[in-house]
């Protein structure tokens, strides 16, 4: 697992969003798409997809500093890499998105 500074660009939805990912000696891979790791939220054509993005979108404000893990930089079926992010208060964006209603736990595989 790496862990990297990232500012935050935009939230898609509940569980994607795009970052500027400092990778330390002066280096930035700009606008990366990044998935969430560790939960499942409802798509943005669904009638609760557009209240988790909102949420995920107070939680993570454009330019917003944040920390990031990455799974030995995989990226999943979309080409998306896979990060844990936390927040700059030390909280787990993930389980703030679980706690709140937004998202279910969900780890690849079947979904219900």
């Amino acid at each position: 697992m790496f862990e990297y500074r990232a500012k935050i660009i935009s939230v898609y939805d509940g569980d994607t969003c795009r970052a500027d990912i400092d990778l330390g000696f002066g280096v930035v891979l700009k606008n990366q798409q990044l998935r969430v790791h560790g939960i499942d939220t409802p798509e943005m054509h669904t009638a609760t997809g557009p209240a988790a993005r909102d949420f995920a979108r107070s939680l993570m404000p454009a330019t917003l500093i944040v920390t990031l893990q990455t799974f030995k930089d995989a990226r999943e079926k979309y080409g998306r890499y896979l990060a844990k992010i936390t927040l700059p208060d030390g909280s787990d964006f993930a389980s703030a998105m679980i706690a709140a209603g937004h998202a279910v736990p969900y780890f690849g595989g079947t979904k219900s």
